[in-house]
């Protein structure tokens, strides 16, 4: 198991340790609280389900399905393709990693004058070792395809 190298460093994050990034390794940052800051809510926490409402912006982040989906009941890409789902994925120009960097979720994320966490925490790569951000670690399952495992 990995854990996180930076900002919450009591808390441990858990990792698939299979030999490409997989949906295990990457499930923590929208299912679990606390992890993108101490106190912050589960992306899952608002975004549970491809209806609107409850759920806000009608996305499931629950899943890897559900992240291919994308928002809006499916209307709307978050990961950089072209048609909600559909491959190629380009996190470098995804709205969910805006959405990330931007501080804009999770909400509440604390600021930092120096943006030194518009990536989010630090953590230890699962499968290389390395130093790595949470949301470059996102990206590399997103540009890997969105495995289910």
């Amino acid at each position: 198991m990995g854990t996180n190298a930076g900002v919450n460093e009591e808390n441990v994050v858990p990792y698939g340790g299979d030999a490409d990034v997989t949906w295990e390794d990457v499930s923590p940052f929208f299912n679990m609280s606390n992890t993108w800051y101490n106190g912050g809510l589960s992306c899952a926490f608002c975004h549970f389900s491809d209806v609107e409402p409850p759920s806000f912006h009608a996305m499931d982040l629950t899943s890897a399905a559900g992240l291919r989906k994308g928002a809006d009941g499916g209307t709307v890409p978050i990961l950089g393709e072209a048609v909600p789902g559909a491959p190629p994925f380009d996190w470098n120009n995804s709205v969910l990693r805006k959405r990330l960097r931007n501080n804009r979720m999770p909400p509440d994320a604390p600021f930092v004058l120096d943006e030194s966490n518009r990536d989010g925490l630090m953590l230890v790569h699962p499968v290389t070792g390395n130093a790595v951000s949470a949301v470059d670690l996102i990206g590399e399952w997103v540009d890997a395809g969105c495995p289910d495992n």
